[in-house]
């Protein structure tokens, strides 16, 4: 299933996040400074009624040595969701119709490389285009709030965080 990206115009309090899914795993946000930042929750399934989250773990991913600011960060392909955000008393706040893509493009992030996003049920899926002459060894990622980066015989990235493992 895939998973719109929502534009922030307003509803997320925090300025810098430009563009936010909530996918089945947790929320993945895009700051207009290029980071992407995973809330991961956590929950107590001892309760079978209801579950209840014990604590969210934050992982911030950032591409390294890439261009300092990401003017081409753009929604594309309009989804045809549309989100509306309810909170609180104060129907001023409230935003309605808020626009929705099906991937974030960041642009042309290295020399000849451009990087988008797409979500899909758990998994947010990072796509980089790598053009003919291109050198892809340029691409490098720095990640914080983990305690372990590891490559699963799958080859899958698993990376062990406060409270458990998250695998990419």
């Amino acid at each position: 299933v895939q998973i719109p990206f929502v534009a922030n115009e307003g509803q997320i309090a925090e300025n810098s996040v430009k563009f936010y899914a909530r996918t089945f795993g947790g929320t993945v946000y895009v700051t207009d400074d290029g980071q992407i930042v995973y809330a991961f929750p956590k929950f107590d399934f001892q309760n079978t009624e209801h579950r209840t989250s014990i604590g969210t773990c934050i992982v911030r991913e950032e591409l390294i040595g890439t261009r300092q600011s990401f003017p081409s960060l753009r929604g594309v392909g309009q989804s045809v969701t549309r989100v509306n955000w309810f909170k609180g008393n104060d129907a001023a706040r409230w935003k309605t119709n808020l626009r929705s893509y099906e991937w974030v493009c960041f642009g042309e992030v290295y020399e000849g490389i451009e990087f988008g996003l797409r979500a899909y049920g758990h998994n947010v899926e990072k796509i980089f285009t790598v053009k003919p002459g291109a050198d892809p060894g340029q691409i490098r990622v720095r990640l914080e709030g983990v305690e372990r980066v590891e490559v699963t015989p799958d080859e899958e990235l698993e990376l062990t965080t406060a409270l458990g493992k998250v695998r990419f």
